[in-house]
């Protein structure tokens, strides 16, 4: 017969993996592999230690994200996720730029060009985001 300390720990285990598995998927979102652009590109900042990357959903699809963007030879997620260290989901309900930081910015563009010069412009007025612009305008002279 099972000793009532073990069933109760049995169901006090079992109630806890049930409840970290059920917050998880409403904290982080879910982004299957195929409907994610990710490379192995971090942001580091040696003063700090600091190895990261930003978090973008995105409405549109992988394909729409593969537009070249004018002034440069790369496509719209190329750019975001070499240069400004985006992972991008793709697909999603909303377009949103979480930052290193975690704050959460809504970006109103639908167009891959536009939303790109959203999160761009966006970004460069930040700390290292200022520092990633110059960085990508001293190879991209021509960005517009």
């Amino acid at each position: 017969m099972l000793d009532f300390r073990i069933l109760n720990n049995l169901i006090t285990s079992g109630l806890l993996i049930l409840l970290i598995c059920s917050c998880s998927n409403k904290i982080i979102p879910s982004c299957m592999q195929f409907n994610s652009f990710s490379l192995s590109s971090y942001h580091r900042d040696n003063g700090n230690n600091f190895n990261s990357q930003r978090e973008f959903c995105c409405i549109l699809d992988q394909i729409s994200m593969n537009e070249i963007y004018p002034g440069t030879d790369l496509s719209c997620s190329k750019i975001l996720n070499d240069y400004f260290y985006c992972n991008i989901c793709f697909n999603c309900p909303k377009n949103n730029l979480t930052t290193f930081n975690g704050n959460n910015y809504l970006i109103n563009s639908n167009n891959s060009i536009e939303i790109t010069r959203e999160i761009i412009n966006l970004l460069k007025n930040m700390t290292m985001g200022g520092e990633e612009f110059d960085l990508f305008l001293l190879k991209y002279p021509n960005f517009q």
